[in-house]
């Protein structure tokens, strides 16, 4: 939007106002420090490339790029969080004598929990499995689209079909 180091930093500050707003809206009225933190990395991109000259007001456009770091950040972790704790990415911890039956039952919980992610991630497609690994090291969507070769609607109706399986397969099993 402009060089100007100090206007940039006003129209930041400025506008913090709306991030707030926006991670009320998408989070159910529930404020979150890290979707704050994504809305403001949302907030910097808008002040960055926002264009006038397209006819668009710039809280129209702010208010977007803000939504979708939020709603890019929401759907990372939806699918990162139960994955990392069933994948074998955490380290368990080797069992002591002394411990509890109760902590003895949440290791052998957590095993058999790993068998069950690493068998769902061999009845995934090569694509899907390197797509799966990418968000697992962090990488957004639209990271991962440039790798892959495809669009990134197609990444994310990918990853959400992943999530969809992993979870009804996953939730019957526990049952």
């Amino acid at each position: 939007m402009t060089n100007n180091t100090t206007d940039r930093t006003d129209m930041i500050e400025s506008n913090m106002p709306l991030v707030t707003f926006c991670v009320l809206k998408v989070n159910n009225n529930i404020y979150d420090d890290d979707l704050f933190q994504e809305g403001c990395i949302g907030l910097i991109q808008a002040v960055d490339k926002y264009d006038s000259n397209r006819g668009v007001a710039f809280s129209t456009y702010a208010t977007n790029c803000i939504n979708g770091y939020i709603i890019n950040y929401k759907n990372r972790n939806a699918l990162i969080r139960p994955m990392r704790d069933k994948g074998g990415y955490m380290q368990h911890p080797i069992c002591d004598l002394n411990e509890s039956v109760a902590s003895r039952t949440d290791l052998i919980q957590n095993i058999v929990d790993d068998i069950f992610f690493n068998e769902f991630l061999s009845s995934l497609s090569e694509r899907e499995k390197k797509i799966v690994e990418l968000r697992l090291d962090g990488m957004l969507q639209d990271e991962i689209h440039h790798i892959m070769g495809l669009s990134q609607p197609q990444i994310s109706k990918i990853l959400t079909k992943i999530q969809k399986q992993y979870t009804k397969i996953y939730n019957t099993d526990k049952t």
